[in-house]
């Protein structure tokens, strides 16, 4: 049987996509990460992750895993959250991109 069957290494893999620090979040939500991880070690839809993950590392394009992940809105919300100060370092208080 695969790992990613009985362990949560698909939701360090889609973190990684969506650029979410583990590290970080460990430090400052470790009982959230945890509650992460048990989720997505149950969750039923582990071969359709699989495959997504698999096309996104292809292409880069991002495929339907916000339709199945038991996950979805945290990861979502921790992404947008964490690579909010990256954005604006990258393009300026302004939205102006900075020199």
């Amino acid at each position: 049987m695969p790992r990613y069957c009985y362990d949560a290494s698909l939701l360090v893999r889609r973190m990684t996509l969506l650029r979410i620090d583990r590290e970080e979040l460990n430090r400052e939500e470790p009982l959230l990460l945890r509650e992460l991880q048990g989720i997505c070690a149950l969750s039923g839809s582990k071969g359709e992750c699989v495959r997504d993950l698999a096309r996104e590392c292809e292409s880069v394009e991002p495929q339907n895993w916000q339709d199945y992940c038991p996950n979805v809105a945290t990861l979502k919300v921790f992404s947008t959250l964490q690579n909010l100060p990256r954005e604006r370092a990258i393009l300026g208080n302004d939205g102006k991109a900075a020199n």
